[in-house]
């Protein structure tokens, strides 16, 4: 089990005693007319994680915290050639911020991001250039108890599949991501 400790990075912490169980569901459509493609995906967690044994009475059977019970994700793109346009779509429901039935509930979130990706080829080297929009909604999203995730905010990042420094090893990509501004 990993705890966050009051210094802000997490530790693990062995415990006897817990039980996790899950059911878990995904579906994908994805359909291509010449060059133009579609493809949507939907998926859903349910997760049950729970301390079966523990000296504290009020730990037995609460679900472990920062687990949630449900947990979705969708995701809708649109191909055309080289270019692809995507929304993703996830969400958590509520989460324990402790480990016994006392410690504060984090509300369930929702957050979606948009991504824009264009291939190309440069002296004969394939590249990708993409840019996503995190957080579109500028919603505050609060995973982790007193860390918040940034508000809006827009990446960019690069990549090849052909390592121009060892021509050779056609496989090793490249991949560069900066964090350019964050939008509100």
């Amino acid at each position: 089990l990993w705890l966050p400790q009051p210094e802000g990075y997490w530790a693990p912490e062995n415990r006897q005693g817990m039980r996790s169980l899950g059911l878990e569901a995904r579906a994908r459509w994805r359909r291509a007319w010449g060059d133009w493609s579609v493809d949507v995906s939907l998926s859903y967690t349910y997760t049950r994680a729970a301390i079966t044994a523990s000296a504290d009475p009020r730990e037995r059977w609460q679900q472990l915290f920062y687990q949630p019970l449900h947990a979705g994700a969708g995701a809708r793109s649109i191909r055309y050639r080289r270019s692809t346009l995507a929304l993703q779509q996830s969400g958590v429901g509520a989460r324990l911020a402790g480990t016994t039935a006392e410690a504060p509930r984090l509300p369930g979130y929702a957050q979606a991001s948009l991504h824009l990706s264009q291939g190309f080829t440069l002296g004969g080297v394939a590249l990708e250039a993409l840019l996503r929009v995190h957080n579109l909604t500028a919603a505050a999203l609060e995973p982790v108890a007193h860390q918040p995730l940034p508000g809006r905010h827009i990446s960019q990042a690069q990549s090849t599949r052909q390592n121009p420094l060892f021509p050779a090893s056609k496989n090793l990509s490249l991949y560069s991501l900066c964090t350019v501004r964050r939008c509100g």
